[in-house]
């Protein structure tokens, strides 16, 4: 019983993170001006070996500020798919939110 809750409160907390953060705290984590093209390039580099291509893709519209639905459109996928990739990039890169990977990739790029 104590096993199917905790897994049960895992997912609950795994679609908590996958929601898309307030703007103002993606602001405040990292300025949409601060992520370059060069800063990309870098990232994309620096995790290729750990993410997938899709992966990488959507990983840097959400560091971007893009919303999951502005990354689906994008990517010319579904929101549900955009989350899962989403929630194997937080799992993979050790991070909860999408402003603890904003602020990564900030600190990745410089």
């Amino acid at each position: 019983m104590h096993a199917a809750l905790g897994v049960a409160r895992a997912g609950v907390e795994a679609q908590a993170a996958l929601r898309p953060a307030p703007p103002d705290a993606c602001r405040l984590a990292v300025r949409e001006s601060d992520v370059t093209d060069e800063a990309l390039a870098e990232l994309r580099g620096r995790w290729a070996d750990e993410l997938t291509e899709r992966e990488l893709d959507v990983a840097l519209l959400v560091v971007q500020g893009a919303s999951n639905r502005e990354a689906a459109d994008q990517l010319y996928l579904s929101v549900r798919t955009v989350e899962v990739h989403l929630g194997r990039v937080f799992r993979k890169l050790g991070v909860r939110s999408r402003v603890e990977l904003t602020v990564l990739a900030h600190r990745v790029g410089r």
